[in-house]
C-alpha cells in the first residue's frame, strides 16, 4: 500500500538552497517561508514523489512526519486541498475529510484540512495547511498514526499556525547531533556481507538478512540472478543480477524502467542517492490495488551489466527504508578487500559459494563441467519463458540462448531477452567448463528426485526431476537430455519470491 507522505531521512542532513534549520525553526529564504518544528527533529530534502516537494521532516520519536511543498498552479486553496485528497485516495482504502477551517491570515488565502486515511492496514491522521497567493501554492503536511493523534493534535496545530510568508534571512543549521546509541545505522547493526572477488562486486545486507545462492537456477545458467538476500519479509525482495551485455548501464536502466512501466499502472519516478559509478532508478507503481516501490542500481563491470534490484510493498517502506538505503550505500565495485575482511569477521557465517555437483573431484581440484549443448551444432537455440513474482510485482520475460561456438573445454553462447515487451539484446559469452571445485560451506540442501512426464508450451516430455529444499525455500527442475540446456521446466520459491520457467521452443542444428 502506498505511503501517504514520503520522508527522506538522510545520514548527513542536507538542506535546500538558501534554507536552514536552526533552533527548531525551518527557514527557506528562496521560497519566502518560515515555520517552527522542534529541536532535535530531522530535516532533509523531500523526495520527488511529493509533487513540488521542498523539504521533509520527522520528530525525534518518529511519530510525526511531514513535507513542505511549493507549486505554481494558481489554484484556490480548496482546489489544492481536493487535488491532494484525490491523490491520496487513489492508493488507499478510504479517505475521510474530518475538518476544514479557513484561516484569517495574509497574504492570500489560507485553509487547514484534516484527513483520516485508512490504508488497509492502519489508520492515519494528516493535517494540511494550504496557502494560495497569486501563482504560488504552498502546502505544509503532517502525518501521525490515529493512535498518536490525540496526544499530538495540539503540536500539529502549533506547527501549522507558525507558518509565515515573507522575506527571511537564512540563519543556517544547528550542528549535527551524534547518532543515538540505541538507533545504530543499518550498516553497523548487522547483516550478512556478500563478496565476489572474481566479479569485483561486494555488498552488505540489512539487519538479519542472509544470503541465498543455492538455487537450482544458478546451476542451470540463469542469465539474471547472481544471489538473493533472504530478508525475512515476504513483502521485500532484494537481489543482484548480471547480464552478458556491454551496453551502457544508463541505457539498460532507462530501458528497464520503460519495460516495467508497461506492466504496471501509474508509474511515478522518485529520487535516490546512487553510489559512485552507478545509475539508480527509483519509482512507484500500482499493481492492481497494491502499491509497490522499486529501487534499482545499475553499473557496468568487465563487459557485463549488473543491477541491484529491490521491490517492496509501499506499506512496508517506512520499516525497511533504512536497511535498504544502507544496503545500496554499501555497494562496492572493483576493490572489495575491505568487505572481504568484514565478511571473515561475521560470526557463524560460512563462505557463500555456488555448489558444483561433480563426483570425485576434491576441493580445490579442477574438473570439467558437463556441456549443456552436448550433441548440438552451432546455431542451435532454445527459448524459455520465465514469470516471476516478488513483493506483489509480476515480471514476465522470454530468453533465447543460441550456441555460437564450442570446443573441447568451452562453449560460446548468446542470450537475448524480451522483458515485458521490450527487447534486450545479449552479447556473446564464452564459458570455460574447466573450473576448480570451490570450498564448501554450510548444510547442503535436502533433495528429492523422481521421473515424470509433463506438458509445457513446447509439448510433452518425459523428465527426470530434482527438488531441493533449504531453510530459505525450494526449487524443482525437470530435465530431458534431448533438450538443449537440458531444462524443460523450473519452479522456485525463495524468501517470499517465486518464479516459473518453461520451455517454449528449440531447434537442433
Amino acid at each position: 500500500m502506498r505511503r501517504i507522505l514520503a520522508v527522506a531521512v538522510m545520514a548527513a542532513l542536507a538542506s535546500t538552497a538558501q534554507a536552514g534549520f536552526k533552533g527548531g525553526v525551518y527557514t527557506n529564504a528562496e521560497k519566502g517561508v518560515r515555520f517552527r518544528l522542534g529541536k532535535g527533529w530531522k530535516v532533509g530534502p523531500a523526495e520527488e514523489n511529493a509533487e513540488g516537494g521542498v523539504c521533509s521532516f520527522m520528530d525525534k520519536g518518529r511519530k510525526i512526519v511531514g513535507i513542505f511543498a511549493h507549486r505554481q498552479e494558481s489554484w484556490k486553496a480548496k482546489d489544492h486541498a481536493k487535488w491532494r485528497a484525490d491523490q491520496i485516495g487513489e492508493a488507499v482504502s478510504s479517505v475521510t475529510w474530518e475538518r476544514e477551517e479557513k484561516l484569517e491570515k495574509e497574504p492570500g488565502e489560507w485553509l487547514r484540512v484534516d484527513l483520516s486515511v485508512d490504508d488497509g492496514e492502519k489508520t492515519w491522521r494528516t493535517s494540511h495547511l494550504y496557502v494560495a497567493n497569486g501563482k504560488d501554492n504552498w502546502e505544509l503536511v503532517l502525518r501521525c498514526a490515529e493512535d498518536d493523534f490525540e496526544e499530538n493534535e495540539k503540536l500539529l496545530g502549533e506547527i501549522l499556525d507558525s507558518f509565515e510568508l515573507g522575506e527571511f534571512k537564512d540563519e543556517g543549521n544547528d550542528p549535527e547531533e551524534p547518532a543515538e546509541p540505541d538507533e545504530p545505522s543499518a550498516q553497523a547493526a548487522g547483516g550478512r556481507v556478500w563478496v565476489d572477488a572474481e566479479r569485483g562486486v561486494g555488498i552488505r545486507g540489512g539487519k538479519g538478512w542472509t544470503v541465498v545462492t543455492d538455487r537450482e537456477s544458478f546451476k542451470l545458467g540463469n542469465p539474471n540472478e547472481v544471489f538473493e538476500f533472504a530478508t525475512g519479509d515476504d513483502e521485500l525482495s532484494v537481489c543482484l543480477c548480471e547480464m552478458e551485455n556491454d551496453a551502457d548501464a544508463k541505457l539498460i536502466a532507462d530501458e528497464t524502467v520503460k519495460a516495467l512501466g508497461k506492466s504496471f499502472k501509474k508509474q511515478k519516478m522518485l529520487k535516490g542517492t546512487a553510489p559512485e559509478g552507478t545509475e539508480r532508478r527509483d519509482f512507484r507503481v500500482n499493481n492492481g490495488d497494491i502499491g509497490l516501490r522499486f529501487t534499482m542500481v545499475f553499473f557496468n563491470r568487465d563487459g557485463k551489466v549488473y543491477w541491484l534490484q529491490a521491490i517492496v510493498a509501499e506499506a512496508k517502506w517506512d520499516a525497511v527504508k533504512e536497511d535498504l538505503e544502507g544496503c545500496v550505500a554499501s555497494l562496492k565495485i572493483g576493490d572489495v578487500s575491505a568487505l572481504e575482511e568484514e565478511a571473515k569477521k561475521e560470526p557463524g557465517d560460512e563462505p557463500v559459494v555456488k555448489e558444483v555437483d561433480e563426483p570425485g573431484a576434491g576441493e580445490g581440484e579442477e574438473t570439467l563441467l558437463p556441456n549443456p549443448w552436448e550433441g548440438y551444432g552451432k546455431g542451435s537455440w532454445v527459448k524459455y519463458r520465465m514469470v516471476s513474482e516478488a513483493a506483489g510485482a509480476k515480471t514476465e520475460m522470454e530468453m533465447i540462448s543460441t550456441l555460437v561456438d564450442f570446443d573441447e573445454e568451452s562453449y560460446t553462447q548468446r542470450t537475448d531477452m524480451v522483458m515485458n515487451g521490450t527487447q534486450v539484446p545479449g552479447q556473446e559469452t564464452k564459458i570455460n567448463r574447466r573450473q576448480k571445485v570451490p570450498a564448501g560451506g554450510g548444510d547442503a540442501p535436502k533433495t528429492e528426485e523422481g521421473d515424470e512426464t509433463i506438458t509445457v508450451a513446447k509439448g510433452e516430455f518425459a523428465c527426470h526431476w530434482v527438488k531441493s529444499t533449504s531453510e530459505q525455500g525450494w526449487s524443482k527442475v525437470w530435465t530431458n537430455k534431448d533438450v538443449p540446456m537440458g531444462t524443460v521446466k523450473l519452479q522456485t520459491e525463495y524468501a517470499g519470491s517465486k518464479s516459473e520457467m518453461e520451455l517454449l521452443d528449440f531447434e537442433k542444428k
